[in-house]
Parts: structure tokens; sequence; C-alpha cells
């Protein structure tokens, strides 16, 4: 392992143009009372020089139409409909028409501060060869009130920390997905993913398989708003033999699937263990109790 860790570097990266393009990358399935103001957010930006790219993964509500009648008022946004495949799908098929030099992450239901995009391209040009950048988030309650900050106890991590994730079997100190900011050099070795496996926990292979690749740097501002509402909000903490296994295969799944993409890429990186990952052995050791 120490030989390994030792090897390990992180990609090397040209310096951005001197106004980059910006591509917002929004997953959408059923968020209609809330995507209208997610893409206002994006069209409030001081930092101009953006694109973005709805993908409408199937709704069965207004969300399409919506923001149908945003695209007529502004050529930077494209909406793309599709059947329903998931995050994993719409994230595919939104990278596919991808043209900028910088990747953010919207989730339909959050919203970004109006000086979001200029912070990360600052950022970004800073430091060139950070390919990661993530921030804290205001949380937010279905009426947009500020509830708390996250990360509320704990600290982000950044740096290189390609050999802290190998040591820990994946596990790391990472934000939620609008949270998240990548080079398109970084994202251009990750996508397509496997979008069947990949269904619902996209979001979570993501934030493991890039930091093995690449330097991370943390903006320490809250640059965007979290909503919590009732479709994304986790349970009330008690947990079921059923439950324990769900989070185990996720847990599993992200591992398997980031050693999946070293393989894709012909890295002579090691692969992660989730023996090593502490909630894959906390949800082990949960399980055996429950049974």
């Amino acid at each position: 392992e120490a030989e390994f860790a030792g090897r390990m570097q992180p990609v090397d990266l040209p310096a951005l143009p001197q106004q980059p393009l910006v591509s917002v990358v929004m997953a959408n399935y059923n968020y209609g009372p809330m995507i209208g103001d997610a893409v206002q957010s994006v069209l409030d930006q001081t930092y101009g020089r953006f694109e973005l790219i709805v993908v409408d993964d199937g709704s069965k509500d207004d969300s399409a139409e919506i923001v149908e009648r945003l695209v007529a008022k502004d050529t930077r946004i494209r909406l793309i409909r599709q059947d329903n495949t998931g995050q994993g799908g719409a994230w595919n098929t939104a990278f596919e028409r991808c043209r900028g030099d910088v990747l953010c992450l919207l989730d339909s239901d959050d919203l970004f501060e109006p000086e979001k995009l200029q912070a990360v391209v600052d950022a970004f040009r800073e430091e060139p060869q950070v390919g990661m950048i993530q921030h804290p988030l205001q949380v937010i309650d279905p009426g947009n009130q500020p509830l708390q900050v996250i990360p509320f106890l704990s600290r982000l991590e950044e740096g290189w920390l390609g050999p802290t994730l190998l040591r820990r079997g994946g596990r790391w100190s990472f934000m939620p997905t609008t949270a998240l900011s990548f080079r398109m050099e970084v994202a251009r070795t990750f996508f397509p993913m496997n979008a069947k496996r990949f269904r619902g926990s996209a979001d979570a292979l993501l934030f493991t398989v890039w930091p093995m690749l690449t330097r991370v740097r943390v903006i320490h501002r809250t640059l965007a708003r979290y909503r919590v509402h009732g479709t994304n909000l986790m349970s009330s903490g008690a947990i079921d033999r059923k439950g324990a296994r769900k989070q185990l295969r996720s847990l599993y799944d992200t591992v398997a699937g980031t050693n999946q993409h070293l393989d894709r890429l012909g890295s002579e990186l090691p692969r992660l263990d989730s023996r090593r990952h502490l909630k894959y052995v906390e949800f082990l050791f949960l399980l055996s109790m429950l049974r």
C-alpha cells in the first residue's frame, strides 16, 4: 500500500482560458414546483459566460414546460427530454452536450447564489492544478427559509486526497451535488458512467472517482442553497435489516464502480477495498446485530 500511495499522482491540468465557458448541468424528475427557481438562480449569475443544460428525465409533471418558457427567454439554456433513466443516465446525456471548460452540478430543487460561478472560475484560475472544488451549503426549508449551514461540526477536506481515499476505502468529507464543480479535463475521465448500475447513486460514485484523480480545493463560502423537503429527506433514523442491506449495497457499488472506472482508464493506481470503509464496516456490524 505504501509503495502504491507513493506512486499516486494527480492528473496534470492546463491553465484555464481567461474567460472559460462554464457548463451547468441539471437533471430533473418531477420537481416542477422548484425547478423554475433553480434555473433562475443560474440566470442571475454575475458571471455570464455559461451554458445551462437541463435534462428532464421523463417527468410526469409540468417541469419541462416550465423550463421551455425560460429557454424562450435565454438561449444559454438547453432542455433535453428523455425517458426515465435515473440520475446516472441523465448526467450521461447532459455531458454529451457540454462544451465548457468547467462543469458545475445543480440539483433541480437547489439554488446557486449569484456569485457562485464567478467564485468557482476565480478559484480554478488561481490554482490551475486543482480539478475539483467544493464549498459549504446553506440548508433551506421548502419556503426558502434558512435552517443551518453544512457541514455543521465537521471540516471539509482538500488537497491531494488520493492516498487518503486509498487508506480509507473511498471515504472522505465531501458535500452534496450542488456544492461541487470540476475541470472538464477531469470530468472526461468519468463519463459515460454505467447508468443502469448507478441509476440512483451516481453522485456517490462521482464523488469517489474524481478525488482519486485530482486535487480538491475548498471555497470557504456558502455559494449555494440546499433545499430539504419531503421527497429528499432521509428517514427518521430507525433502520431495519432491509435498510442496512440497502446501505451496504450502495457503499459496495460505489467502491466497485470506482475500481471499474480505474480499470477502464488503464490506471496503475491501486484499487479501493470496501473493508477499509468505516461506514461499510459499521453497517456490516449493524446488520449482524439485527440478524
